[in-house]
């Protein structure tokens, strides 16, 4: 069993390496051993052997030898091996009534070409009883397990085994999250966040980072960006439309809101109605923390509202948060609420089950390092792994400058028209102290 549970790689590396034990010890008992024993007239009993007897009995005996303990190892390493599968998958709750787990019998590439290149497996247990409905209940942990995201779980054609198709985490490719002059990427990233995107992560997840990312590439928008610590974004400070604080957030939050209203009641001006407004809410949770129940109760309100009117409207939103609980979002469902929802980094088990389904969360790739997280997509109930590439500071804040720069509100009579690449072209004013 233990040979047909081994990947590829490790059996050829295997058999490669039990070839160079055997040329060396047939070296070295040719070199060392059948010439120095013959040569000095050695006999091993006290008959006398011939120099060929001595070297065929010498190489069986240590041929026989390594081959014993090459099959003693073997049995070891077997047992070891499915003693581990049978804790691993008892502990789970994996076992039919008479307590037996199923046995492992193998592990195998995918049968369809394309997904074998992509790195799935397929995982064959026996069938001992526990159904396909047991495995998928224990999806999630069996996942964690096999060290991969789970796929299908079927039958084999004879019953006898249970498949389950695994594509493990180090083969799955994340997407790339960067600051792009592309204007194919930059489209194509706006297309997959949609109208409104929360970025969960714990501390040092790399959330700011993320957002920030995220920001730099809408291009021709106008930004409001509302921050009520201010870590990590000096140089934002003295923008327009940048609001640090608990008190000037609020007051960025009632324009942003009563810029909407304008724009569903159609009191805009022309040049009002041709733009693009991007609201950026960093430490949402810190924000909303802050607030008396009065004031919660209606910012709530107000902001179920800006998210349900902002897709037909033309708003797009970002919201960041430290952490995802019932009281985050004043009780209101958070899966239903954004198009998008991305986790950096590794959440706690309270914040999956918020955020996730069952099923979507033990499809959450683990992340190994700062900058690695997952995206989910509510338009498919879809989860990709991404992973925000390092920026080049000074264009994505000189960018992110530039469209907090640009007024929210356009009065009719003053009003400069500017072509997008002329925006794009100009050289942003960095307010004071920044670099």
């Amino acid at each position: 069993m233990i040979l047909r549970t081994m990947p590829k790689s490790i059996k050829i590396f295997l058999l490669f390496l039990i070839a160079i034990v055997i040329a060396l010890v047939f070296w070295w008992l040719y070199s060392s051993v059948f010439i120095g024993l013959v040569e000095r007239g050695v006999a091993f009993t006290s008959l006398s052997y011939s120099k060929e007897q001595i070297s065929t009995f010498t190489f069986w005996v240590y041929s026989i030898s390594w081959f014993v303990l090459a099959i003693v190892v073997l049995l070891v390493v077997q047992r070891f091996t499915a003693w581990r599968w049978f804790h691993r998958l008892g502990r789970i709750g994996l076992y039919n009534s008479d307590m037996e787990v199923p046995t492992l019998h193998s592990i195998r590439g995918h049968r369809d070409r394309k997904k074998r290149r992509e790195g799935w497996q397929i995982y064959r247990f026996k069938f001992c009883g526990v159904s396909d409905d047991d495995f998928t209940d224990k999806k999630g942990r069996l996942s964690g397990i096999c060290r991969g995201r789970i796929g299908e779980i079927t039958y084999s054609r004879n019953y006898k085994f249970i498949e389950v198709e695994t594509h493990p985490y180090k083969a799955i490719k994340p997407f790339v999250i960067r600051y792009s002059d592309n204007s194919v990427y930059r489209q194509n990233l706006i297309d997959r966040l949609g109208f409104a995107t929360l970025v969960v992560g714990a501390p040092n997840g790399g959330k700011t980072y993320c957002l920030l990312t995220l920001t730099s590439n809408y291009k021709g928008y106008t930004i409001v960006y509302l921050n009520t610590k201010g870590h990590d974004v000096d140089k934002l400070r003295g923008c327009l439309n940048y609001y640090e604080g608990f008190e000037a957030v609020l007051e960025g939050w009632n324009s942003i809101f009563s810029r909407l209203k304008r724009r569903e009641m159609r009191e805009e001006t022309e040049a009002e109605r041709e733009q693009k407004i991007l609201l950026v809410f960093d430490e949402f949770q810190a924000t909303v923390g802050r607030m008396d129940k009065k004031r919660r109760e209606e910012f709530f309100k107000e902001f179920m509202t800006y998210i349900a009117m902002s897709r037909s409207l033309g708003f797009k939103t970002l919201i960041g948060s430290q952490g995802a609980y019932s009281d985050t979002f004043g009780g209101h469902g958070v899966r239903d609420m954004f198009s998008t929802i991305i986790a950096m980094g590794n959440l706690q088990k309270t914040a999956k089950q918020m955020l996730f389904e069952a099923e979507i969360a033990s499809q959450l790739v683990p992340a190994r390092r700062q900058g690695q997280g997952n995206i989910f997509h509510q338009a498919d109930n879809s989860v990709e792994p991404i992973m925000v590439e390092r920026m080049d500071e000074q264009a994505v804040f000189s960018f992110i400058v530039d469209a907090l720069n640009r007024p929210l509100n356009i009065p009719e009579n003053d009003v400069e028209k500017t072509t997008e690449d002329e925006l794009d072209n100009k050289t942003p004013d960095f307010p004071q102290g920044a670099t």
